[in-house]
């Protein structure tokens, strides 16, 4: 079976196929995950946003009692997207957001074993995985005099999910009205 159009040169049918060449191209893949099974993080490409995370996480070991924070930085969100925290397989956080780019920072105060594990975050549907971080919670041997060990501390952005929740509830609000007055307008030159 043979398509053909009115168009003789088949101008359409070429600029359609070429729409979705350029729509269908292959995304460039970095690795940013230790097991390649499960890593994609996609990222700009031809002037098309695509979903990633960027995430520098380090392995730490916490004393009981201390505290950690981790944080993940998703790029290109789409209204689709939730984005999630993990430890060891299980979902520990979802998080949506009108905003294409966030920071989803987790702090964790008064560590003790059961906080022991492997950090990760992504992106449900799954477009992108950050880095894993493993975090052991445990004394830390002692050999010889008492030594005051520094801990880095990261201060996580503080009302980052507050602003986004605003927002989204500002624009939720305007909808509602725009559509109330639309259906107002649409019976009242219904009725004339």
């Amino acid at each position: 079976m043979e398509i053909t159009y009115a168009d003789p040169e088949n101008k359409k049918l070429a600029e359609v196929i070429k729409a979705l060449d350029n729509y269908c191209a292959p995304r460039r893949n970095n690795v940013l995950e230790r097991h390649p099974f499960w890593a994609h993080n996609f990222n700009e490409q031809a002037g098309h946003c695509y979903t990633s995370i960027n995430s520098a996480h380090v392995d730490q070991t916490i004393r009981p009692g201390h505290s950690f924070s981790l944080a993940c930085e998703f790029v290109c969100l789409q209204p689709s997207h939730t984005m999630q925290w993990w430890k060891d397989g299980q979902v520990l956080l979802n998080a949506s957001s009108i905003l294409p780019n966030i920071t989803l920072s987790m702090h964790v105060s008064g560590a003790g074993e059961k906080d022991s594990g492997n950090y990760s975050c992504r992106t449900e549907p799954p477009d992108a995985l950050g880095t894993t971080a493993v975090i052991t919670v445990e004394d830390l041997p002692t050999s010889g005099p008492s030594v005051n060990t520094l801990e880095p501390t990261v201060e996580p952005k503080q009302g980052v999910l507050d602003v986004v929740m605003v927002w989204y509830l500002l624009l939720k609000a305007i909808f509602l009205i725009l559509m109330v007055t639309t259906i107002a307008l649409v019976l009242a030159c219904r009725l004339r």
